[in-house]
């Protein structure tokens, strides 16, 4: 008779019993959840940022554009405006308030380079080098204006003030 304390041989296709490995340590599944939710959000962040960098939105801070103004010596009425930075013209509105006539007049300078008032008050834009931005180089030129009026160009975007001036 056979000893029943007797190790069997294997039988054909079963495994022997495998070694107990509950003594070793791993990664506990809630860290592992808390981690992978980590890694996930902060890959979303940075996606989030450059994507926005790329197609200009976000609420950065808005580039400001200096404005300055002289009057016309030989025409009273008549303001010529310079400009210091630069900006494209189909991200900006320009509009000049005329403070004696509580009137407000809005010029797209990318649309349309000049603009009339009903009380004869006019703005005319000139992109002097067409590079299609304001510049150093460019002219604004408002007719019919008087001390104490103002002209800002505003961002059509976000509605933020580029440059803001009031005529003297």
């Amino acid at each position: 008779m056979k000893n029943p304390t007797s190790k069997r041989p294997a039988l054909p296709g079963r495994l022997p019993k495998m070694k107990n490995l509950s003594d070793e340590r791993g990664v506990s599944p809630v860290i592992a959840v808390i981690l992978m939710v980590a890694i996930t959000v902060v890959l979303a962040s940075v996606l989030y940022i450059l994507v926005m960098d790329l197609i200009g939105g976000g609420t950065g801070n808005i580039e400001k554009v200096n404005m300055f103004f002289s009057e016309d010596s030989e025409t009273p009425g008549k303001y010529l405006g310079t400009f210091e930075g630069s900006k494209r013209l189909d991200r900006i509105q320009i509009k000049v308030i005329d403070t004696s006539e509580d009137e407000t007049i809005l010029l797209s300078p990318d649309i349309e380079t000049f603009k009339e008032s009903t009380n004869g008050l006019s703005i005319t834009y000139q992109d002097v080098n067409e590079d299609n931005s304001i510049n150093a180089i460019d002219n604004l030129i408002i007719n019919g204006a008087g001390p104490g009026d103002k002209v800002t160009v505003v961002d059509r975007e976000s509605g933020q003030t580029i440059s803001s001036s009031t005529l003297r």
